[in-house]
């Protein structure tokens, strides 16, 4: 029989790649002082299973755990770091301070020998990918608020105290971390926008 392995997936890891390079070009037009840096790595695990009961049981076994080790379809983790430089008490020069996001996706593939299974998991697919592409613009857009205030601090004062830049970045990510909670509260995880496999 034949073995389907979809490609949709790729296709909309390759408009992610997109995303992430309009969303770095954006970053460094803002400000040539703050640097931004994005680093992604995509992957994906392998679903196997010709019924929607083998594809549910294999989702819920190969899935990757959320930060409270809650199985997940898929998920998208971020890890947003700063550096000041050489300074000791003020930021001076904004050109030595550096702003790095990594961003990890793990997206499930599916592997089967059922044409009409393989359609359905294209409506699940999608969306899934959608969902994740929103957490990862949170995480984006906030590297690029994060030098935006920086900026914003010295220019207004012309000097940052290390502390206070910290207390920046610090709210910074607690924004980007309500916004992740909040869209997962109100999605219910992306249900509500057609993310559930079910057996049938």
């Amino acid at each position: 029989m034949s073995e389907y392995r979809l490609s949709t997936v790729w296709l909309l890891l390759g408009l992610l790649s997109s995303v992430f390079l309009l969303s770095i070009s954006r970053l460094a037009v803002i400000d040539s002082t703050a640097r931004v840096e994005v680093h992604t790595n995509l992957s994906t695990y392998i679903v196997r299973g010709n019924s929607t009961q083998q594809v549910l049981s294999a989702l819920r076994a190969m899935g990757p755990r959320d930060s409270k080790l809650v199985s997940r379809d898929a998920y998208t983790y971020w890890d947003l770091k700063w550096k000041w430089g050489s300074e000791r008490e003020y930021i001076t020069d904004l050109n030595q301070v550096s702003i790095n996001l990594i961003v990890n996706m793990s997206i499930p593939r599916l592997v089967t020998e059922d044409y009409q299974l393989a359609q359905k998991w294209h409506t699940f697919e999608e969306p899934l990918i959608r969902h994740e592409m929103r957490h990862l613009s949170f995480a984006v857009d906030g590297a690029e608020l994060l030098s935006q205030r920086l900026s914003k601090e010295f220019t207004q004062q012309g000097k940052i105290a290390l502390p206070r830049a910290k207390q920046i970045a610090e709210i910074v990510l607690n924004e980007i971390r309500a916004k992740d909670q909040q869209y997962d509260l109100e999605t219910n995880h992306g249900e509500t926008e057609g993310i559930r496999w079910q057996a049938m």
